[in-house]
């Protein structure tokens, strides 16, 4: 991928002669003294571990959803400082009615979930530092207009296994959840009714990924 494996360059010193001198010639006993190669220099590379995942807050409306986005690498297992953090765009650009998870509806028939295709665009760099986001998201200046255009089928839905708040992406067909969410929904202020509109949150992790940082 984009994240080096440790090596070992293992050098090895010469070693001084211990070839015994002529006590006749130096007047006195003979004095090999210790061998001396030196410190060990093996030259392994250190392998670190960060968290890459992904973060957004999005408004969804019955026929929208809009916001933002951000891809990150964070060091020290997700402890640590900003890798690389890239922020982008959300919009939709149409509903979805094929995610029957979302779709599954309450007793009065009103549905639990919803689903849009979205895409993505205005990518940029917000946080970088270390081995940067090249060597960690596999971004730079010079690619990261690769992620214009991107697009995703995106669902949520409460009522998840065991009742739990997810989002869920079509991949290869298959609607597949993927992150815990939360969505609180707005009230209408005279009858404390729903109306349509409200704010989705999610930390999505892709994992913990190894890496080296060669820049310190």
């Amino acid at each position: 991928m984009r994240f080096l494996l440790p090596l070992a360059l293992i050098s090895l010193a010469g070693c001084g002669s211990t070839e015994p001198k002529d006590s006749a010639d130096t007047g006195g006993p003979v004095d090999t003294g210790p061998t001396d190669t030196g410190p060990e220099d093996t030259g392994d590379v250190e392998v670190l571990v960060g968290l890459q995942g992904r973060m957004g807050e999005l408004t969804r409306t019955d026929t929208s959803l809009t916001g933002w986005e951000q891809m990150y690498f964070v060091a020290d297992e997700g402890e640590g400082d900003d890798l690389c953090r890239i922020q982008y765009d959300v919009n939709s650009t149409g509903t979805r009615d094929d995610c029957d998870i979302c779709n599954e509806e309450d007793d009065e028939g009103n549905p639990y979930g919803w689903a849009f295709d979205i895409t993505f665009s205005n990518p940029t760099i917000v946080s970088e530092a270390g081995p940067g986001c090249l060597n960690t998201l596999g971004y730079d200046k010079t690619n990261i207009s690769d992620l214009e255009g991107t697009t995703r089928a995106m669902g949520y839905t409460p009522e998840y296994i065991g009742h739990a708040s997810v989002i869920l992406i079509e991949l290869e067909g298959v609607w597949t959840a993927v992150a815990n969410a939360e969505y609180v929904e707005e009230l209408d202020k005279s009858t404390n009714e729903p109306t349509g509109v409200g704010l989705l949150t999610y930390d999505w992790y892709d994992g913990y990924i190894e890496y080296t940082d060669d820049s310190e």
